[in-house]
């Protein structure tokens, strides 16, 4: 397939960002009510819980690179498809840490309970655990947006060097 050019590019470009945003909005949401569901049945202070977040992430950031994919007449190249997964997740952390900041804000035992938990913090415990949360979502988004893309394009059948159609 010829490179995309003027019009074409741009649309392409603002709808993945569009998909992306969405995406994340939702997948902080889906962070948000597992961690609501864990902390009412009493299992949010195992830490190793919101490990399930890196499946609801994967998964979420699949379906924004397939929208995508489908929306460009089943044609992603590698860097846009790395880029949607990247963002997706990444964007996502940081409004779920953003969120669990003001949590962190109103419930000062759960504050208690994790600073009992990670390393010596000595000032502003809540905004230096929210930032842990983000920097977390930052090292797995670069992770979910390698790992993505090569499995799209194993599932798709997509030949990984070139930008071509299925």
């Amino acid at each position: 397939m010829p490179a995309l050019k003027g019009k074409e590019l741009a649309d392409n470009i603002k709808y993945s960002t569009h998909v992306s945003l969405n995406h994340s909005f939702v997948l902080a949401g889906i962070f948000a009510i597992w961690f609501a569901i864990s902390r009412i049945a009493g299992f949010a202070h195992l830490t190793n819980v919101h490990y399930l977040n890196y499946v609801f992430a994967f998964f979420m950031a699949y379906d924004a690179l397939n929208k995508s994919y489908l929306h460009k007449r089943e044609y992603i190249n590698y860097f846009s498809g790395m880029m949607i997964g990247l963002v997706t997740v990444m964007l996502a952390h940081l409004w779920y840490s953003i969120v669990f900041f003001f949590y962190l804000l109103i419930d000062q035992n759960f504050t208690h309970l994790l600073l009992h938990k990670v390393p010596q913090i000595f000032l502003a415990p809540e905004l230096s655990i929210s930032v842990m949360v983000f920097s977390e979502g930052a090292g797995l988004s670069v992770i979910t947006g390698l790992v993505l893309i090569q499995y799209f394009q194993w599932r798709k059948k997509m030949d990984p060097y070139l930008d071509n159609r299925r």
